[in-house]
């Protein structure tokens, strides 16, 4: 195991000076009886949706430093989805160890899993909770017949200066019961609805000074979690990626979410009030630029520099912005690798927001589709065909990208088209998608999918390929 890193003084003065520029004194009231703790602020850090983006880290690192070299009550925690984002990780072997790596190096003291902590599969998650010098914790999981190990509801943090936290774990199961993940990650555990669990723990308000729900549900459901436990003193959330700057109070409970991508860091400040409770304020660090630690760079250097991944194999002469660009390309690379009619592609699963003009390297491909899911073909119907796009379109929120056809949904129905704008002819299709789709979105079908033998980096990885070898520029 990785020898973890003291939190270090060095710079003080320029570490105060940073800090004293940063924090502000404030005062917000919560619902709490002050504790019989030292009269000394309390802070909490937190993050959310780092995805693996590790480039960001120096600065956290330097920032929680700084915070820390000047006041000792500083726990710092994160509300979910620590992988698949960043090839550098989710491609490493083992897979998500350089995040750990990171994390432990700089402090964290606590995660609740995020649906995005199954993308590998259970038992290398298992191998990264052991690996982590953190607890991960999840109120509403229990496992029947699963690979993952048991773990905590909740778990207790203490500042220095005695006073106890209790967080409570909730990560979203609100489709299909399970998180947003591939089922197949998932099988032998049980997922109870997290809203509803949230009360079985109220008296984790007795327990503790402080009671915080660390949650993975997104914003929507944290406003009704605060809104039916006042017994919380704050919810830190993630999943939805939102950032609230001074955070959202509902009732006496206070709502706080970064965004993503290890961009900011939040900050709650917590003090004893004049009344006998505590205050509250929240507040966001930018890390979008700054001061690095150097030796957190020279780490995560030391993880970026693999040259399989900076492999030109495609130029692009137009950049490819958006969902409709960048599906377009995925599903006309499984349309015409999967020796398919069609190609089609969730949106959700379209991990980037471009790919600029010019080179297109195989690290590209992985950030664009990280996920590893099979290629396979499927023959289907017009009809069943209509009911794949509707379950996607009306119960998912997800638009599906198309290759080889057009469609259009109007007055809840979809109509099919050629490319041409003709009406359909109805007959079997072959279908090609990624075994997600498949297995996740619910939807007719008779006929049971085939493999094709790659997966859908795979695919757009030869087609990118054989488009250069042939000199045709894909825009």
């Amino acid at each position: 195991m990785d020898k973890q890193r003291p939190f270090p003084m060095k710079n003080l003065t320029i570490k105060l000076t940073f800090y004293l520029l940063i924090f502000l004194s404030f005062s917000c009231q919560s619902n709490k009886n002050q504790s019989s703790s030292e009269n000394t602020e309390m802070i909490i850090l937190h993050t959310n949706d780092m995805h693996a983006k590790i480039d960001n880290f120096p600065r956290l690192a330097f920032v929680v430093d700084s915070i820390r070299s000047t006041n000792p009550n500083v726990i710092l925690v994160s509300a979910g989805d620590l992988f698949s984002g960043n090839v550098y990780v989710d491609q490493y072997e083992p897979k998500g160890k350089p995040i750990i790596d990171l994390m432990n190096e700089v402090g964290f003291e606590l995660n609740v899993l995020g649906n995005h902590e199954f993308d590998y599969g259970q038992n290398i998650l298992n191998d990264r909770i052991a690996q982590a010098n953190f607890p991960m914790v999840c109120a509403n999981l229990r496992n029947i017949n699963a690979e993952l190990k048991p773990m905590k509801a909740y778990e207790y943090l203490t500042f220095s200066n005695g006073t106890k936290v209790a967080f409570l774990g909730l990560l979203e199961a609100f489709v299909d019961s399970i998180p947003s993940c591939h089922p197949n990650k998932v099988h032998g555990l049980k997922f109870d609805n997290p809203l509803e669990v949230a009360s079985d723990y109220a008296f984790l308000q007795d327990s503790a000074d402080l009671y915080i729900a660390l949650s993975h549900m997104g914003y929507e459901y944290d406003l009704k979690l605060a809104e039916n436990n006042p017994e919380i003193d704050a919810v830190i959330g993630g999943h939805s990626h939102t950032k609230l700057d001074t955070g959202e109070w509902v009732n006496s409970v206070l709502v706080t979410q970064t965004g993503s991508y290890v961009k900011d860091l939040g900050v709650l400040r917590i003090k004893p009030g004049k009344t006998g409770k505590y205050e509250i304020k929240s507040e966001m660090i930018s890390l979008s630029n700054g001061t690095e630690d150097r030796q957190i760079r020279e780490k995560v250097t030391s993880y970026i520099e693999n040259p399989y991944f900076k492999e030109k194999i495609h130029e692009l002469d137009l950049a490819l912005n958006g969902d409709d660009d960048l599906g377009r390309l995925m599903t006309d690379a499984f349309r015409v690798q999967g020796n398919a009619d069609f190609g089609m592609q969730n949106s959700g699963g379209i991990r980037v927001k471009s790919f600029d003009a010019g080179a297109v390297t195989i690290g590209d491909v992985f950030a664009l589709d990280p996920f590893g899911n099979d290629l396979l073909v499927l023959e289907m119907t017009n009809e069943e065909i209509k009911s794949l796009i509707m379950n996607g379109y009306k119960d998912r929120g997800e638009k599906v990208k198309v290759s080889g056809l057009e469609y259009e949904i109007k007055e809840g129905k979809v109509n099919l088209f050629d490319t041409e704008g003709n009406t359909m002819p109805e007959k079997r299709y072959k279908v090609a998608m990624n075994d997600y789709m498949y297995n996740a979105f619910e939807f007719d079908h008779v006929n049971s999918a085939k493999a094709s033998g790659i997966t859908t980096t795979e695919a757009l990885i030869i087609y990118l390929k054989s488009l250069s070898e042939i000199g045709v520029r894909y825009n």
